[in-house]
């Protein structure tokens, strides 16, 4: 069992998407000192039509992150505890693709943060090889609060 000191979360304690969102994910921006109001949610985040072989199918993300001007940072997809990162890489890489296709580099997406509550992990937004990669007792309390993570809190 994995336990984070910093968010007083076990691996029990993550049984679900919503879950990883609630418990983890939020907690995290909070303690990265992200701005509340540049938290979008999935339900405030609409779906983009994003390529799938010869088709395009509707992809939604669980949140968006904005940098202060306002413009999109970082997709953010939770998973379910038991599914893979690599299954969710996809799915935000392609949202990520989706956005930026009519954007200047200034307002392109940056970062993909994906979690499934047990790892959680950074790329940029054009790899699939993670720059930053978590486990859940890397969430630690102290000074500094999360071993090893001066990159996040650059990138947040």
């Amino acid at each position: 069992m994995a336990y984070s000191s910093l968010f007083k979360l076990d691996t029990h304690d993550l049984r679900s998407e919503a879950e990883v969102e609630t418990r983890l994910l939020a907690p995290l921006f909070k303690d990265l000192n992200y701005p509340a109001t540049s938290i979008i949610p999935k339900k405030s985040v609409p779906p983009l039509l994003v390529a799938s072989g010869s088709k395009k199918v509707p992809v939604q993300v669980d949140f968006i992150l904005k940098a202060l001007p306002g413009t999109a940072k970082v997709v953010v997809e939770a998973k379910d505890p038991k599914k893979s990162l690599s299954d969710a890489w996809g799915q935000a890489a392609g949202y990520a693709l989706t956005y930026n296709a009519d954007k200047s580099d200034l307002d392109r997406i940056k970062w993909l943060l994906i979690s499934n509550g047990h790892i959680t992990s950074l790329y940029q937004h054009d790899s699939s090889q993670p720059t930053l990669t978590l486990q859940l007792t890397d969430f630690v309390s102290g000074a500094p609060p999360l071993r090893g993570t001066s990159l996040l809190h650059k990138v947040f």
